[in-house]
C-alpha cells in the first residue's frame, strides 16, 4: 500500500461536463441520468469551475424559471489541481476551503478527472484497510462504459466535449 499516494489514483478520471450555455434543467437532468453531484462547466473547452448538485438545488429555487436559466448563473470556481498531487494535501485543501470536489488539470490546463468526497472515502477505507477496495458508488457514465447499464440520458464527459459533438438532453443542440 503506498504510504503517500497521489490524488490521479483516486480521482474519477473524464468527469462528466456541461457547456456554459445550457440551461440549469439540463444540468439537473445530466446529474440525475449519471448519478453524480458535480459537473465541470465549460466554456467551449477552457473550464470555467464547477456545479455541485446543492449549487444546482439553490439556483433552480431562486431562479423561478423552471431551470430555463443558463447554468454559469450557478458555476463556482473550481479548485485546481495537478494529477499528481500528495492526497494528504488535496484532502487539507478542499478540508480548508469547505469545497466538495478538485478538478484534475494536466500541464495543458485540460481537466482529466476530478476528485470528490466519495473519492476520499474510498483513499481512506484503502488507508485504513491496508489494501485496494472497489468503489461502492460507481457513476452511471462509467457504468455505460464498462457495459453493466446503460444511461437513460447521454452522458457528456469532457473528452466528448473536447473531442466531438454530444447532444443537450433537452434542446438537442449539438455543442
Amino acid at each position: 500500500m503506498d504510504r503517500d499516494p497521489t490524488v490521479d489514483r483516486y480521482m474519477t478520471a473524464d468527469p462528466c461536463a456541461i457547456d456554459e450555455g445550457l440551461t440549469l434543467a439540463d444540468a439537473a437532468d445530466r446529474m440525475q441520468a449519471n448519478h453524480i453531484h458535480h459537473l465541470l462547466v465549460l466554456r467551449d473547452t477552457a473550464l470555467l469551475g464547477v456545479v455541485t448538485a446543492t449549487d444546482l438545488s439553490i439556483a433552480l429555487a431562486v431562479s423561478g424559471s423552471e431551470g430555463a436559466t443558463p447554468v454559469r448563473s450557478a458555476v463556482r470556481p473550481a479548485l485546481v489541481c495537478p494529477p499528481h498531487t500528495r492526497l494528504v494535501d488535496v484532502a487539507a485543501r478542499l478540508e480548508h476551503d469547505h469545497e466538495e470536489c478538485a478538478v484534475i488539470v494536466d500541464g495543458d490546463s485540460q481537466a482529466v478527472g476530478i476528485f470528490t468526497r466519495t473519492d476520499a472515502l474510498r483513499a481512506l477505507r484503502e488507508q485504513l484497510l491496508g489494501h485496494e477496495v472497489a468503489p461502492e458508488a460507481t457513476s452511471t457514465h462509467m457504468l455505460v462504459e464498462s457495459g453493466e447499464r446503460r444511461a437513460v440520458l447521454p452522458s457528456v464527459r469532457v473528452r466528448r466535449l473536447l473531442g466531438g459533438a454530444s447532444p443537450s438532453p433537452n434542446d438537442g443542440k449539438l455543442f
